[in-house]
Order: C-alpha cells, then sequence, then structure tokens
C-alpha cells in the first residue's frame, strides 16, 4: 500500500510539474526562489573557486527557473573553468533559448536583444550576433539603445571584454 501512495504521489507531482497544454511553462514562485537561492550559493562557491559545487548549484538553478539567461551564462563559464567544453556550450544555448524566449514576449526589449548578442558571442558566434543586432535596429529604427549597441559596436565590446574573454568557447 505504501509502495502504490508514494507512486501515485510522485505521478501527481510530475503532473503537476508538467502542466496542462503546450502553451508557455511559467515558472512558479517557489522555484524562482530555489533557483535564486542555488545561483547565490554557486556565487559564494565561484569565490570559493569550488567550481563543482558552483556548477552543481548552477544545474540547480537552471533546471528549477530555466527563463533566465544570466544563470545558464554562469554556468557555461563554470563549465569552461572545468574544462567542460561541450557542457558550456550546452549552457551558452540555454542562455540563447531564455533570450528567444523572452523575445518571444517582447521583441523590441534591448535588454533581451543585448543579452542574446552576449550569449552568442559566449558561443563563438560573433557574426551570428552582428545580424541579429542589425535586424534589431533595422526592425525598430527608434529604439535608440539599440541604435548604441551599434554604434558602439557592442558585438566587439563582448568579444573582448576581459570578464568575458577567457569564457567563450569557439
Amino acid at each position: 500500500m505504501q509502495k502504490i501512495t508514494s507512486t501515485l504521489t510522485a505521478l501527481l507531482v510530475l503532473v503537476l510539474i508538467a502542466g496542462c497544454g503546450g502553451g508557455k511553462k511559467e515558472v512558479s514562485k517557489l522555484h524562482q526562489d530555489q533557483a535564486a537561492k542555488h545561483a547565490s550559493d554557486a556565487n559564494m562557491e565561484n569565490f570559493l573557486r569550488n567550481y563543482t559545487a558552483a556548477e552543481k548549484s548552477l544545474t540547480q538553478a537552471t533546471t528549477l527557473n530555466p527563463t533566465i539567461d544570466d544563470y545558464w551564462i554562469e554556468l557555461g563559464k563554470v563549465r569552461v573553468r572545468l574544462g567542460d567544453k561541450s557542457g558550456a556550450i550546452k549552457a551558452y544555448k540555454g542562455a540563447l533559448a531564455a533570450c528567444d524566449a523572452q523575445l518571444k514576449e517582447v521583441a523590441e526589449n534591448p535588454v533581451f536583444i543585448e543579452r542574446k548578442l552576449r550569449a552568442l558571442v559566449m558561443l563563438g558566434r560573433d557574426d551570428d550576433a552582428r545580424k541579429v543586432l542589425a535586424k534589431a535596429v533595422k526592425n525598430y529604427p527608434q529604439n535608440t539603445h539599440l541604435k548604441t549597441l551599434d554604434q558602439v559596436k557592442a558585438v566587439d565590446l563582448f568579444k573582448n571584454d576581459a570578464r568575458l574573454k577567457d569564457f567563450i568557447v569557439k
């Protein structure tokens, strides 16, 4: 009886987590908070140079809340530190997916366009990042933030940023 109850409880939890329908999945407040705590823990582990623990915390954060591109970028950087290039690429692709999902909600949002540029640069896809920026400037000519990103050559700034340079995968 105990085993049946445990199985039914597990199935109920899976159904609740999976939700209904094929629409956008909302992240619960609980999962957002838990993910934020894991990301905070990862920051401390990074500071202590305990990259294995940082990776574990960031993996939990991205599992609980895959919509935050910064979690994915930090996970990719930790994986680069650990020598896991393929894992870093997967994490940077997660960041790109998070940005794309946000841009589906608000296509003109320069913050998510800028973050998408960063994710593309982290993947070593500078030319794609330049194309994304050029298209955004063309589609939203009144957006001064996008114009500024284009004028200052934001892609090159990301590429040469000392804080990011060592974490770019090619």
